[in-house]
Formats: structure tokens, sequence, C-alpha cells
């Protein structure tokens, strides 16, 4: 499907990163973000989630937690992935 799930995080300590990505069940890579890229991407809450379409461009975004946030997520995914079999 062309789907990519990235994480980005501010913890500079790789094995509390790991541990918590343990702890949590998160099987997608977590990189380490540092000042520049929190800015450009202007991170204003955690989490921090943006939705990208196949040529780069933010589509959509969710700031912080929410109780609803795994339907949002869900719904967002969905719509991703039909614009994207929209393309083929």
């Amino acid at each position: 499907s062309g789907l990519v799930l990235l994480g980005i995080t501010a913890e500079k300590d790789r094995n509390k990163l790991q541990q918590f990505a343990l702890k949590q069940g998160l099987s997608y890579p977590i990189l380490i973000g540092d000042r520049k890229i929190f800015k450009e991407y202007k991170v204003g809450g955690v989490p921090d989630i943006y939705y990208i379409d196949a040529e780069g461009k933010v589509i959509a975004r969710d700031v912080g937690f929410k109780p609803e946030a795994e339907k949002d997520m869900e719904s967002q995914i969905k719509r991703l992935l039909d614009m994207s079999n929209l393309l083929d």
C-alpha cells in the first residue's frame, strides 16, 4: 500500500526509548529528532501526528492526546490510502 509509519522523539537516551517502545508495543522505526526538525514541523504538543501524502505534503495534523485519537488516526490513514489508490 506504500504506507510508511515513523516516530520522532526528543528522547536522547536510546535505552529509555527502546524500553518505551517495547512497553507500548511500537513496531515502527522511531527517529531521534533535534531542534531543527521540531522547529521545521512546528511541533506543539505530545503526541504531534502528521499525515503526509505520497508527494510529501502534510494533509492533516493532530496535536496532543485525546480519547478518540485511535479512531481519528484510523480515519486519516484510510483517507490517505484511498487517496493513494486513486493515483494508481
